[in-house]
């Protein structure tokens, strides 16, 4: 099937077209409201929010995107009724992504002092998470031995100006990366507001040795194009709004949670839990900060997380007659 468009920017455009997505013009608090709009939404099955104007900031804050499974077709160009079929017929030809010179994620260039999280708005979502939460990140880490590549999405406390919290159990994709030397510091590039399809494939449980990327763009039915770091030995999609370069360090240690999971409980106690440092910012000209919120279903994560699962069991189930999963 022909890729109908090309990243987050021209996705808002097919939602905004289909009359998908609400631009919430009004201020909205951070602490707390924004998630309570969100859930209003999702319950009613609401369409796609941009919100212009949160917490005052001026990067505008986009929810809700793949909330419903009918623009979850729509992102991978097919009837709601066949997203598991469709993933496994585009999932027989993965496609490498390809290097580029530059990208649009790095039209701004924050290094060193320069790196601030605060120009982020990170919302508080409900009411006993432990502090501002950033959702929906792909962090992006290499085998440190075998050089396999991994995108994983995992959840992100704000703790500073330059430090972030990192949950990841040790069954975890991003944990494997790290198994020669359990306290040794890795890279990590965290990309926000990436192509859904992106999103999609790193929500997804695919083997270890299969690179998230070259899935993501059998889903797009063409290669992602990427850029290298500034800081660190990783490549980004050149497209991404915004992108977080840094280290994990395991055995640097702050405080992190609770927090109000997809499951639709607090997931984690406030424990000691590894950080990841941040070394440089870069983002486009007028970024959009693509976040999902988490609590209780119906949910974006819902969404994201079943497709993939069900198509994976449709594929690898050896049982006759088996038409669907759901």
């Amino acid at each position: 099937m022909a890729v109908t468009f090309s990243g987050l920017r021209e996705f808002i455009d097919l939602l905004t077209d289909a009359g998908d997505l609400a631009r919430v013009q009004a201020p909205v608090a951070l602490d707390q409201e924004l998630g309570a709009i969100c859930v209003k939404s999702l319950r009613g099955r609401g369409p796609a929010l941009l919100f212009e104007r949160p917490g005052g900031m001026t990067i505008p804050i986009l929810a809700n995107l793949l909330a419903t499974r009918r623009r979850f077709a729509l992102a991978l160009g097919c009837d709601p009724a066949d997203t598991q079929h469709e993933w496994n017929r585009r999932a027989e030809h993965p496609l490498p992504p390809v290097e580029v010179s530059e990208g649009h994620c790095q039209e701004h260039v924050y290094l060193g002092d320069d790196v601030d999280l605060g120009i982020l708005p990170a919302p508080i979502w409900n009411r006993l998470d432990g502090g501002p939460y950033i959702t929906l990140s792909c962090h992006i880490t290499k085998d440190t031995k075998t050089g396999i590549r991994n995108v994983g999405i995992y959840r992100n406390q704000v703790h500073d100006r330059n430090t972030l919290g990192l949950l990841a159990g040790p069954y975890t994709h991003i944990r494997l990366q790290h198994r020669y030397d359990p306290d040794a510091p890795f890279p990590v590039a965290i990309a926000l507001g990436v192509d859904p399809r992106l999103a999609m494939a790193a929500s997804s449980p695919l083997p270890f040795e299969l690179d998230e990327l070259a899935m993501a763009g059998a889903l797009r039915g063409k290669p992602f194009e990427i850029v290298s770091c500034k800081t660190v030995p990783l490549e980004v999609p050149a497209d991404a709004e915004i992108v977080l370069e840094g280290e994990v360090r395991p055995a640097e240690l702050r405080e992190e949670g609770p927090f109000g999971e997809f499951t639709g409980h607090y997931g984690g106690p406030r424990l000691p839990r590894s950080t990841i440092h941040i070394k440089a910012i870069t983002h486009r000209h007028n970024p959009i900060l693509h976040l999902a919120y988490q609590g209780a279903p119906p949910h974006e994560t819902d969404v994201l997380t079943a497709v993939g699962k069900e198509a994976e069991i449709v594929r690898t189930i050896a049982l006759p007659g088996i038409r669907a999963v759901h």
